[in-house]
């Protein structure tokens, strides 16, 4: 069930270019790669987090070298910090 059906007025979708996949606006989400931006005014955040080894996964999918766009200290950083 999707989210607006719920009655969520917007999903948004925040990520890195190199995250994204290829179209994923054409499923009704707006779409930043600024994760200040993409917070700017809303109520509820829902996080999906890489592993810890970031760099030694990726789906069969994703092409080698995506994730070596992440900042050495990715590691270190999330949601609960300012």
């Amino acid at each position: 069930m999707p989210l607006t059906t719920l009655g969520v007025p917007e999903v948004r979708v925040i990520a890195p270019k190199t995250l994204l996949p290829t179209g994923v606006e054409r499923l009704g989400v707006r779409v930043f790669n600024d994760m200040q931006e993409g917070l700017r005014g809303v109520d509820v955040v829902m996080m999906l987090r890489l592993p810890e080894r970031a760099h030694e996964w990726r789906p069969a999918a994703q092409p080698a070298g995506v994730l070596q766009v992440l900042r050495p200290d990715a590691g270190e950083t999330g949601a609960s910090q300012t």
